[in-house]
């Protein structure tokens, strides 16, 4: 059974390379323009610590403290608005409105009021980290498991207890929704402003350089690169969260 589903997890990957493989071997497309997967992963290999070391560290810096900052503000306001339908209905506008908001779309306004250089870049991820992990947190809050909290009342708990023993317990499946969402939002948040915002110095910077002047071998690698870390986070918390709550679902 594992072998049949590890053979699920990397038939797609295979078929999408032999793709590539193809295109780019017969002349479908340029190889200037589209180099083969082969040239892109020897590079990696051969010169990630040499030339792409620095710039992994300053993106992996700047998004994993967004992120960690991001979702633990979420996480604590979240809670705090979920257990409020006063606070929520007053601030629920204003919520979904900068949740509508693309995090492009902000980055100039960012930019007026903090410059450019690191400030602005790690704002604008831990603003819209906390947001998406808000807005799962308070969902998780106010539409967790209605039978689980009338049984609470029935057994005349505490609200310390009623919080501990059912709200949180039943918020927690979306607030890991809200994490795995996150994760993802907050590297895709942190690449764009590197490539945005000037005086960046990491993979979203690097990519910009590349295509510039047209080193197209190392831009594909360093896509590689950041398209591995999106997929292990998110498999890590996706594990995590099977493992942590078994009771989802009930």
């Amino acid at each position: 059974m594992e072998i049949k589903k590890i053979l699920y997890y990397i038939t797609a990957p295979i078929i999408f390379v032999l793709l590539w493989l193809l295109i780019s071997e017969f002349a479908l497309a340029s190889q200037v323009l589209l180099p083969s997967p082969i040239k892109v992963i020897q590079y990696l290999f051969l010169n990630f610590f040499s030339s792409l070391i620095n710039p992994t560290f300053w993106t992996l810096q700047l998004w994993l403290i967004g992120f960690i900052v991001g979702a633990m503000i979420g996480l604590v306001f979240g809670l705090i608005i979920g257990l409020s339908d006063t606070l929520y209905n007053f601030l629920e506008v204003l919520i979904d409105f900068f949740r509508s908001l693309p995090a492009i779309v902000l980055l100039p306004v960012i930019v007026i009021f903090l410059g450019v250089g690191y400030t602005p870049r790690i704002f604008i991820v831990i603003f819209f980290t906390s947001l998406y992990m808000l807005v799962n947190t308070i969902y998780g809050v106010k539409y967790g498991k209605n039978s689980k909290i009338i049984l609470a009342k029935i057994l005349k708990m505490s609200p310390t207890q009623k919080f501990k023993k059912v709200i949180f317990p039943s918020a927690l499946p979306s607030i890991f929704v809200g994490l795995r969402t996150t994760i993802s939002l907050s590297l895709i948040v942190s690449i764009s402003s590197e490539m945005l915002i000037g005086g960046a110095d990491g993979l979203g910077q690097k990519v910009l350089d590349d295509m510039l002047v047209y080193n197209l071998t190392e831009m594909y690698a360093i896509i590689l690169v950041i398209g591995i870390f999106g997929y292990f986070s998110n498999k890590i918390f996706a594990t995590i969260e099977h493992k942590l709550i078994h009771w989802k679902g009930y």
